[in-house]
């Protein structure tokens, strides 16, 4: 039988991660000696071999990532005797943050609602400043609808302005 080159890569592959696997399980899990491998690491660079990690035995549940993970966590924290309800979660922004982020979102509220329910059908650009259509209604540079005021109009698209928001609408097909 004559293998192409594509599988004899593969095979290779395979050759050296049987090779490794045996090697992490027969070598270095704890050398033969039953003391775990973090403890002869710590031993050999001076430190206290008793703070070195130790696997945890216990039996787990067979069940999902997640309550694995929270198991291991559980684990974890009664080993290092750490009060879960203490804790500070990291992941959660300040409330600072959401407070600015729901005024900022109040303010473009009324700019995302402008677009999607006005339409810029067309422009024409004078030397005034130019007109734009927007639902059916011819606007000139200064008209205002539905509290935004036509301030620019461009050869595509038409510039609003309500406050500090500002709104560009464009031709959509």
């Amino acid at each position: 039988m004559i293998l192409k080159r594509s599988q004899k890569v593969s095979i290779i592959i395979l050759v050296v991660a049987v090779l490794a696997l045996a090697v992490d399980r027969l070598v270095l899990q704890d050398g033969g000696t039953g003391v775990p491998a973090s403890s002869q690491a710590a031993e050999a660079y001076g430190a206290d071999p008793s703070r070195a990690a130790t696997p945890v035995t216990a039996a787990r549940p067979q069940a999902s990532g997640d309550a694995i993970i929270a198991v291991r966590l559980r684990e974890l924290a009664e080993t290092e005797g750490i009060d879960p309800e203490q804790t500070v979660n990291a992941f959660r922004a300040p409330q600072s943050w959401l407070k600015q982020e729901s005024a900022a979102n109040a303010e473009t509220d009324s700019a995302i609602a402008f677009r999607e329910t006005h339409r810029l059908t067309s422009v024409l650009l004078t030397s005034d400043g130019g007109t734009a259509t927007v639902n059916n209604q011819v606007l000139a540079v200064g008209d205002e609808i539905d509290g935004f005021r036509l301030t620019k109009v461009k050869p595509a698209s038409a510039v609003f302005c309500s406050g500090e928001k500002q709104v560009e609408l464009t031709f959509s097909p």
